[in-house]
């Protein structure tokens, strides 16, 4: 049952809390073996991953800044330390359960051989956080190619800082610290996976589902990011609600309705944070189509909501996108930031060919001047759809 789950938000939101949270956990089950089941550090390399698999098939790792290593990796070239660790890190995913076997790497020279023979009935988990602009920044179409995001939950927070609680729970109960404590215990020492079962409503549900994922994957066509979002989503489900059974019962764990409902509805708020994400040009290795994409998802947000100021509410309804407004919006993003021209010369270029694709037409400006005392540069939204 495992997972790979990256927490997203600004600075200052309190996804840090990924750790302390559990470090704190973690000291009130003390006298437990739950430092076997976490590990609070980086894989420096694939050889080190399948040494701590072989030693312990069953852990969570924390990985803080986890967007950074997003980015090394997209930069990385075959057969690099990193392209060869996320290579066993996918194939360790799909290894998961009782008949999944770690698989080794080979070098020339046999000392170096990492073998983890008979380890089976692996789950090895990561729980990493980042700021949107590192984590988006770094992910490609490759990965999505690749199966890599296909097998993330990510989880985005884009709400306001958080007022301080003087009322937060520093100690949990004690009827919560028994339980989880003998939790930790009954999991040490069990030699076998544990089969988990499911009521017969919930049975029905997970079918239904594992439908609705076979019809959006045809739906999506050869969209690589429409289908990634829908090729293991099944089995990210179910995974999610057995461990959600096992966190209610994990002497007899049994998947109910509401465990199905609860896993579905994540996973349905983490796909439209990634759909989202392609369509604002986030997520893209076309740099140029991502910009164009970014600028038009601007254009489509200025257009669909409503302007306090009396003059801007007059150029909305009239299709007419004044140039502060997409300078403020993009000149921050790293597509634009980050290019060696310079975010203001990049945005030229990005409006001249929208311009010349037949999306965009710049105002005349005695017009914008005589009809709506602006003497800003403007453009006309004409074709949003094509995108």
């Amino acid at each position: 049952m495992n997972h790979d789950i990256v927490v997203i938000g600004e600075s200052g939101t309190g996804k840090n809390i990924v750790h302390q949270g559990i470090a704190n956990i973690g000291r009130q089950l003390s006298g437990t073996p739950i430092a076997t089941f976490i590990i609070n550090a980086k894989m420096a390399s694939a050889p080190a991953l399948l040494k701590n698999v072989a030693a312990n098939p069953c852990f969570l790792q924390l990985i803080g800044e986890v967007g950074k290593m997003y980015r090394a990796y997209s930069k990385s070239k075959h057969g690099d330390t990193l392209d060869e660790l996320f290579t066993v890190k996918l194939d360790l995913w799909e290894r998961s359960g009782p008949d999944g076997n770690a698989v080794g790497i080979l070098y020339s020279n046999p000392d170096k051989n990492v073998q983890p023979v008979g380890v089976t009935g692996i789950a090895h988990s990561t729980l990493g956080e980042s700021t949107p602009s590192v984590f988006f920044g770094a992910l490609t179409t490759d990965m999505m190619n690749d199966g890599l995001l296909s097998r993330l939950w990510i989880i985005e927070y884009e709400g306001e800082d958080p007022q301080f609680n003087e009322h937060r729970l520093h100690e949990m109960p004690k009827e919560w610290i028994n339980y989880l404590s003998n939790l930790v215990r009954a999991a040490s020492g069990r030699l076998n996976q544990q089969p988990i079962d499911h009521s017969n409503e919930s049975a029905a549900l997970i079918r239904k589902f594992a439908q609705e994922c076979r019809d959006e994957k045809l739906n999506a066509g050869k969209d690589p990011a429409q289908r990634q979002l829908w090729v293991r989503a099944y089995e990210k489900v179910i995974r999610l609600a057995a461990l959600l059974a096992v966190a209610d019962n994990y002497l007899f764990p049994i998947v109910q309705v509401e465990h199905v409902e609860w896993a579905i509805s994540m996973l349905r708020h983490a796909n439209l944070t990634v759909q989202r994400r392609v369509c604002d040009g986030d997520i893209s290795d076309d740099a140029d189509h991502a910009r164009e994409a970014m600028v038009l998802q601007r254009c489509r947000r200025w257009i669909e909501a409503e302007r306090k100021d009396p003059k801007e509410e007059r150029l909305r309804q009239n299709s007419i996108i004044p140039r502060r407004f997409l300078q403020q919006e993009v000149s921050s993003k790293d597509l634009f930031k980050n290019h060696r021209f310079g975010a203001v010369t990049v945005l030229n270029l990005t409006m001249r060919s929208l311009v010349e694709n037949g999306y965009l037409m710049e105002v005349d400006k005695t017009k914008l001047a005589e009809d709506f005392n602006v003497r800003s540069v403007c453009w006309r939204v004409l074709e949003l759809d094509k995108r």
